[in-house]
């Protein structure tokens, strides 16, 4: 993923866990936190009211796949075949203030665009965060009360990954997205936590 303003792999400064990229761009600045399993935040931040309101990030994807958009807000990328390749948590951004500061996302073919509304009320510095979950993370963890539910109600754990890469996604509470697949008795219901990427409760019925 290339990073807004022409950031570049070439002018990183290491801060703990945290690559700050330098780029084209002295507006603001970008930096990439490793979250483990191939997840990562793209954090953007915005020091004044004459920043951009848009911040591109351009996807480096195979042939055929695409960008769509989900319920809650967030981005799902799936490969030519439909299988998922990962998704994008829903946007959020924040200001100085701790106050939640609008914002979106617009997809441009394989760029993903984050739009800020900021207003005379913002607080700055406005923090922006794009979190990338790699389908191996989504579809890998589940809880032990995950595990449990779906013992006591015969659901393979490999049909619980089938559901959170081919189910219909919905946006559930509390950061959360609800994956389901099938009708009636035969439904299953896996729910997933976005910021952990964790399957954290199974239904069946």
């Amino acid at each position: 993923m290339q990073l807004p303003g022409g950031a570049s792999a070439d002018e990183v400064t290491q801060v703990e866990d945290m690559t700050v990229f330098s780029g084209e761009s002295q507006d603001f600045s970008a930096a990439v936190v490793d979250e483990g399993a191939g997840a990562f935040r793209a954090l953007v931040h915005v020091p004044n009211s004459e920043a951009p309101e848009t911040y591109d990030f351009k996807l480096e994807l195979p042939e055929g796949a695409e960008l769509l958009p989900l319920e809650d807000g967030g981005v799902v990328v799936r490969d030519a075949g439909g299988d998922l390749i990962g998704t994008f948590s829903p946007p959020w951004a924040v200001d100085a203030a701790g106050a939640a500061v609008p914002t979106e996302y617009v997809i441009e073919g394989t760029t993903l665009v984050q739009r800020l509304q900021v207003s005379s009320s913002t607080a700055f510095p406005v923090v922006a965060d794009p979190f990338w979950v790699p389908a191996l993370m989504v579809m890998g963890h589940l809880t032990r009360h995950a595990i449990a539910q779906a013992a006591a109600r015969g659901v393979s754990q490999a049909l619980i990954r089938e559901v959170v890469q081919n189910g219909v996604r919905t946006a559930g509470t509390k950061w959360t997205s609800v994956f389901t697949q099938g009708k009636g008795a035969s439904r299953i219901r896996a729910i997933v936590d976005n910021r952990t990427g964790d399957i954290i409760t199974v239904t069946r019925g």
